[in-house]
């Protein structure tokens, strides 16, 4: 019940403030020991001036119903304490977006569908930290740039320079919002015992998203099933193929996504067609990972570095172990939605229409502008 007690009085320090955004204040402990026993540690850092680890509560730790609701982790940053709403697998950079003297932790809390939350917390060395969340899918971007900006409610255009500046307190987020086909860039700015908010959208951008197969097309989900791929979700199981011992296995999908396309190429085979958008990779026989457009291909999907062109005559491989062969096209212009596999639990590829293809790798470099 100690235990509990200690949990309870750590959530008294939330405070919301803004749609996207909320702070967490810490409290300064006696013994971290005391404090975290029972959870299970997830990270850890130490460095000369800066200890920092996570902790995440195991399934069933907290009885208190009012503490399972508000935070499933506790982050300890060297004699201070916070709870915080977490998943257990993250990623932590230390930067300086302020002052060399507060380095700010960014924490990407990721989860199983490659989406992130995204925290800044700014740490003080005589008082409390701050944690902000500056949202799903943000990035900071690190690298000066230049992009088309239209001004909401505008119809001109014209060339927007941004800059991530070591030390400025004003600096620019690049917000994915793949299932909608945007990004957003946008102005934060840090105020002292606030944290960051967002001061200027500066810009929404189209993007280019995964998902590239119509719903009609049939994936093997064992040996003698296929499935809609349309009709698929997370935590069923595909065949894939194991390129090392050269033989097919169950995997379980772990992402799946759909967004509309405008632009299709329906490949002909000569055992069967499938319609997909001209990025999709195909394995091909004697060329490896093929698509319409090998270019678009490695640069948005981080899973395929060297890409080749699909075409007619083309063999490919078969669910079956036997062949067939790209005989044709058609370019299709119209607004259909489309669907792809993002993850597997063991693999990176499954069979469409009994032909051999790859999972779309997500996350911030798969998304272009058009």
């Amino acid at each position: 019940m100690k235990k509990l007690l200690i949990f309870g009085a750590l959530t008294l320090g939330l405070n919301a403030f803004g749609q996207d955004f909320y702070q967490y204040v810490s409290i300064r402990m006696d013994s971290t020991q005391e404090n975290i026993e029972g959870v299970n540690k997830i990270y850890e850092l130490d460095t000369h001036y800066l200890t920092l680890n996570v902790f995440q509560k195991p399934e069933g730790f907290f009885e208190d119903e009012l503490s399972e609701e508000l935070f499933s982790s506790l982050i300890t940053i060297n004699d201070f304490i916070l709870p915080i709403e977490l998943t257990d697998s993250i990623k932590i950079e230390i930067v300086d977006l302020v002052s060399d003297d507060s380095p700010e932790i960014i924490i990407y809390s990721l989860w199983r569908s490659g989406a992130y939350d995204t925290y800044i917390i700014n740490f003080f060395k005589d008082r409390p930290f701050v944690v902000t969340k500056i949202g799903l899918m943000a990035k900071i971007i690190e690298e000066k740039g230049v992009i088309k900006h239209s001004p909401e409610g505008s119809s001109e255009t014209s060339n927007f320079e941004y800059n991530y500046e070591s030390g400025n307190n004003e600096f620019y987020l690049f917000r994915e919002e793949f299932w909608y086909c945007k990004g957003i860039i946008q102005k934060i700015i840090f105020e002292e015992l606030i944290g960051y908010s967002i001061k200027e959208t500066m810009e929404t951008l189209e993007i280019y998203c995964g998902a590239c197969f119509t719903g009609e097309v049939l994936v093997s989900v064992s040996d003698s099933e296929k499935k809609t791929i349309s009709s698929l979700k997370v935590g069923d199981q595909v065949l894939t193929y194991d390129f090392l011992s050269r033989q097919n296995k169950i995997s379980q999908i772990e992402g799946i996504i759909s967004v509309p396309h405008d632009v299709y190429i329906e490949y002909h085979f000569d055992h069967d067609s499938i319609t997909s958008t001209l990025d999709h990779p195909f394995y091909v026989s004697d060329k490896g990972w093929s698509s319409f457009d090998p270019e678009a291909t490695s640069s948005r999907y981080n899973n395929y570095n060297a890409v080749d062109k699909i075409a007619i005559g083309d063999v490919l491989k078969l669910s079956n172990g036997k062949k067939s062969s790209l005989i044709g096209y058609t370019i299709i212009e119209e607004r259909r939605p489309s669907y792809t596999i993002t993850k597997l639990s063991d693999g990176d590829s499954f069979y469409v229409n009994d032909i051999l293809v790859g999972v779309e790798n997500f996350d911030q470099h798969c998304l272009n502008k058009k």
